[in-house]
């Protein structure tokens, strides 16, 4: 196990040591500058793990939680050394992809430098020193290549916002590393706003992205925190790393309730609340973001579902939280209240099967509408073309034009009707009367001109 030296031992003894020659080129703050650097090699039992490292940013905050130690403050100790060695350790190994033990136990030769402080903590290349330690402390006659480490030294007036910016740009440029996950690039990109008060401008610049993607991804970060709160499992973002692409259509919905003042913020969420049910069901096979896309019939099918009884509390929308605090208890919104106490009851197992339910009969309901929009459009042609016909009188086309969308309108009305007849009377809800209404106020119409025409030509 390797001893943690000193601040001012690592610094004294990289001081003292002489260049190899080898020069690195490295974009540097502010982009697009290009700056030169010397390469050393370093000592490997010098070299000290960067606690401050979003590439284990997840789990840091995990270990925060349980443990209640945040090695990020406690860097310069053995014990947190040990435990990033471990982390690092574990992430060198895990990807296949980016297998970096593997890779180094083959060709037993540091290709890259790594980048390090002053004082000899490890900007980049964390896991590849986990890494090579490990080889190394394992048979050093066989990776004796790796005592001492090929390393870029940064000048020691190099500033926190400098070293965050080098970060970003290396995650971008170099292609072989393997990248970030998407909660530890939210993570990042919220530490540089909230921490360093870089502008989202900024922070678009930096990570190559539009303004707009910034307040995206944060907003997606905030809506994991909201999910983790509901399963009471705070700060366990690790839980969230496969559902990026539910998060991400969650976030857009979020955005397009919030603006469009017809959604109450019950309602918003009580979606939220289904939302979370489905993200929390860990099925095999089970497609969530398929009903994260349906989210709205999914939620109101199970609103429309629910008898307006109970007296469940429901999320209230405040400035202070975007997301909602508890209603005071007796609210009018007694339905929606006891829809989220039904929710907020069910096992996700079974609500998933309630989903896909609701799912299948939002399918049904559109195919109502859609069919309905349909008929109502055949319709209004061919009253038109019946008015067109017979101020035409001997428009034989129109004539003929008229027949078949006379022909269409009934074949249409028959499938309507055939819908409707298969599904229990409360389904007629689902279709608007007052296109039902309209509907039949044209076909009689359309009967009428065609009485009309016919006591004409008699």
């Amino acid at each position: 196990m390797t001893r943690l030296l000193s601040i001012e031992d690592r610094i004294e003894i990289i001081r003292q040591l002489p260049a190899t020659g080898e020069k690195t080129k490295l974009q540097w703050p502010p982009a697009p500058s290009i700056k030169e650097f010397d390469q050393f090699r370093i000592p490997i039992e010098v070299l000290v793990f960067r606690a401050d490292n979003f590439r284990i940013r997840v789990e840091l905050l995990e270990i925060q939680k349980n443990s209640k130690r945040d090695l990020r403050k406690d860097q310069e100790t053995q014990s947190a050394q040990d435990e990033l060695f471990a982390l690092l350790l574990e992430q060198a190994q895990t990807s296949e992809q980016h297998n970096v033990v593997k890779k180094l136990r083959r060709d037993a030769v540091q290709t890259e430098p790594l980048i390090v402080t002053h004082s000899g903590v490890v900007v980049n290349g964390n896991r590849r020193l986990a890494a090579m330690r490990f080889l190394y402390e394992d048979d050093q006659a066989k990776f004796s290549s790796f005592k001492n480490v090929n390393c870029i030294v940064l000048p020691e007036n190099t500033t926190e916002d400098e070293l965050r910016e080098l970060e970003n740009m290396l995650q971008a440029t170099i292609s072989v590393r393997e990248p970030y996950t998407w909660i530890a690039e939210a993570l990042l990109i919220e530490d540089e706003k909230l921490s360093l008060q870089w502008t989202h401008d900024r922070i678009a610049a930096v990570w190559n992205l539009k303004k707009s993607d910034v307040g995206d991804i944060l907003l997606q970060l905030a809506l994991v925190r909201k999910y983790l709160e509901y399963i009471g499992r705070d700060e366990e973002l690790s839980l969230a790393l496969n559902d990026k692409q539910s998060f991400k259509t969650l976030a857009k919905k979020w955005k397009a309730w919030n603006n469009n003042p017809s959604n109450s913020e019950e309602l918003k969420n009580i979606r939220l609340a289904a939302a979370w049910k489905i993200i929390s069901h860990n099925a095999e096979g089970h497609n969530k973001h398929s009903y994260i896309n349906m989210i709205e019939d999914v939620a109101d099918q199970i609103v429309r579902a629910t008898p307006a009884a109970g007296n469940s509390q429901v999320a209230h929308q405040s400035d202070n939280d975007p997301f909602g605090t508890p209603a005071v208890a007796g609210s009018p919104e007694v339905k929606l209240q006891e829809v989220a106490r039904v929710i907020d009851g069910t096992d996700a197992d079974d609500f998933a099967s309630l989903a896909k339910l609701a799912r299948e009969k939002a399918k049904e309901e559109r195919m109502i509408r859609d069919r309905g929009g349909a008929l109502a459009k055949i319709t209004e042609d061919a009253v038109n073309q019946l008015r067109s016909a017979t101020v035409d009188g001997s428009n034989e086309r129109t004539h003929l034009k008229v027949l078949e969308n006379c022909a269409e309108l009934a074949t249409r009305s028959i499938d309507l009707i055939s819908i409707l007849a298969n599904k229990d009377s409360q389904n007629l809800q689902f279709v608007d009367s007052d296109l039902l209404e309209r509907l039949v106020s044209a076909i009689n119409e359309v009967m009428g001109l065609l009485d009309a025409e016919g006591s004409e030509n008699d």
